[in-house]
């Protein structure tokens, strides 16, 4: 399995420099999610040809402009593409009505089931949202203004795939199969052979952690610790931290910083302030803290693999 991260938005507050605000889609090959949903979404959606109807669950780290004001558009343009797959949407509270409020005053229905869950505000740290055959969502809460919650995505453990040459060494029964699959060893003739030399090489699993508007923090590095690929704010340079604390935002030091402490594979940094057209200094600072650290890019697509 691979995860495919694509950035459709990397601006905070507004739009500036050809960024749009915050929003991704991860494509897991099972499905795909969509990951906030600020201004431009359908634009970005339409110019990278992603499909709007794959997507089968958003998730909504806070209810802040910049990161929804995309979405009352995004849900009734699915009316137009003949949406009727039910689509769950997880947030804060208070975006089940915010957005029945809208179709309200524009006289507007959806032709399509939607389920709004809100997340728990009295978490105190990681809890699972969502879990599938192949795929488990968890929520963390972050640190901001207001109700914030990070989202990890991570590839559920597959069982053991059997080596065909142990089938016809050991002529395994379906029921010995299934008992190996799980990680027992077979026992036969009052020998125990183990598990490990019959089964193929296991892969490992992919993760991807999103974590943005959060004051500096280190009370959720277990809830990313040691994924794949983390996307994290950096809204200022460190120059500007006083004014980060303040705002309840992070510099690109500190998202290099978590990076280290969480022991990451790769970082991604956004959510800039728009008063950086150059970004070549945050990235630089980034680097200063966590080499492997690369900044949100429009159209840009991040691809984890199994290996």
């Amino acid at each position: 399995m691979s995860f495919r991260l694509t950035i459709l938005g990397s601006s905070s507050a507004k739009p500036a420099f050809g960024r749009f605000t915050t929003s991704q889609y991860l494509d897991t090959e099972s499905e795909a999610f969509l990951i906030d949903a600020g201004e431009g979404l359908q634009i970005q959606l339409n110019k990278y040809r992603l499909k709007p109807n794959r997507i089968s669950h958003i998730f909504i780290s806070h209810l802040h402009g910049d990161h929804i004001l995309g979405l009352p558009g995004f849900l009734t343009s699915l009316n137009l593409n003949s949406r009727t797959k039910a689509l769950k949407v997880f947030s804060p509270p208070g975006l089940k009505n915010w957005f029945n409020s809208y179709l309200s005053i524009s006289e507007s229905a959806l032709l399509y089931p939607i389920e709004f869950i809100e997340l728990n505000e009295d978490k105190d740290k990681g809890f699972k949202i969502y879990s599938s055959d192949q795929i488990e969502v968890t929520a963390f809460p972050v640190i901001h203004r207001v109700s914030t919650f990070g989202f990890r995505f991570d590839q559920k453990k597959d069982d053991f795939n059997i080596d065909p040459k142990a089938i016809t060494k050991y002529s395994l029964t379906i029921d010995e199969i299934k008992s190996i699959k799980s990680g027992m060893d077979l026992i036969r003739e009052g020998k125990r052979i183990s598990f490990e030399e019959l089964v193929l090489p296991k892969k490992k699993n992919v993760s991807y952690a999103f974590c943005t508007d959060s004051v500096y923090s280190l009370d959720y590095i277990d809830a990313v610790k040691g994924v794949d690929l983390l996307y994290h704010e950096a809204t200022y340079l460190k120059d500007l931290e006083l004014q980060a604390k303040e705002r309840m935002h992070c510099t690109a030091q500190q998202a290099g910083i978590i990076a280290k402490k969480a022991n990451v594979k790769k970082l991604i940094i956004g959510h800039y302030s728009c008063r950086y057209r150059d970004l070549a200094p945050l990235l630089s600072e980034v680097r200063e803290e966590f080499e492997s650290s690369f900044l949100a890019m429009e159209g840009e697509e991040h691809i984890i693999k199994s290996i």
